[in-house]
């Protein structure tokens, strides 16, 4: 029994494509398709780089929040510049400026000295694009004075380096305002020695809220 012209087609069609998912090669009749030229012309993309074509973001942020001084919460502000070199790192100075210092003597004391404390340095903050944490370490310098309340005149001074690692984690966002929750503990460098002050006391956990102005250039 013949088979008829179109079976026969069919069969060596399928017989022909076999053999080429064997070889290698296209199936036969591939090249009568048509290129596809109805979605325009292909645009190759690539991840956020810098450059004239780089993605560069820059952002203001202000903050308010508490950090332990001697064991104590003293009222600070957060003032921060920072530039986004693409979608998962920043990088920019912060400094942490004091409201209020700790007294150094015990209450009741006719002492009225406290220990002011400030720093700032270099911040660098990293995490994934889509998540809403971001993990970051300043480098920095700080100054711890002692000083009595009301007074301009500083009873000793010292500086030292600071590190602060820190997470930040962002909980809304209005346009180019976004918001977020900051933590992160203080480590003194080699720590100075202050009068009333222990070695210790330069310490300490701090948690703010933070405002930024984000800028695309």
């Amino acid at each position: 029994m013949r088979r008829p012209p179109a079976a026969r087609q069919v069969i060596l069609r399928g017989l022909a494509a076999g053999v080429g998912v064997v070889l290698g090669v296209a199936p036969l009749g591939a090249q009568d398709t048509p290129p596809d030229t109805t979605s325009g012309p292909r645009v190759e993309r690539s991840a956020p780089a810098l450059g004239p074509e780089g993605w560069v973001e820059g952002a203001v942020l202000a903050g308010a929040g508490v950090t332990t001084l001697r064991g104590r919460g003293v009222a600070v502000v957060h003032l921060a510049g920072q530039i986004a070199l693409g979608a998962r790192v920043r990088i920019g100075a912060e400094a942490v400026l004091p409201l209020d210092g700790v007294r150094i003597a015990a209450e009741g004391s006719s002492d009225r000295s406290a220990v002011y404390l400030g720093y700032g340095g270099v911040r660098v903050e990293g995490g994934p694009s889509a998540s809403r944490w971001t993990g970051g370490v300043l480098l920095g310098a700080g100054t711890a004075r002692v000083r009595t309340p009301g007074s301009n005149s500083n009873l000793a001074t010292r500086n030292f380096l600071v590190v602060e690692p820190g997470i930040r984690m962002k909980t809304g966002a209005l346009g180019p305002i976004r918001h977020g929750l900051a933590l992160s503990g203080r480590i003194p460098l080699g720590t100075p020695v202050l009068p009333g002050v222990r070695k210790g006391d330069l310490y300490g956990l701090s948690i703010s809220l933070t405002t930024e102005w984000v800028r695309d250039p």
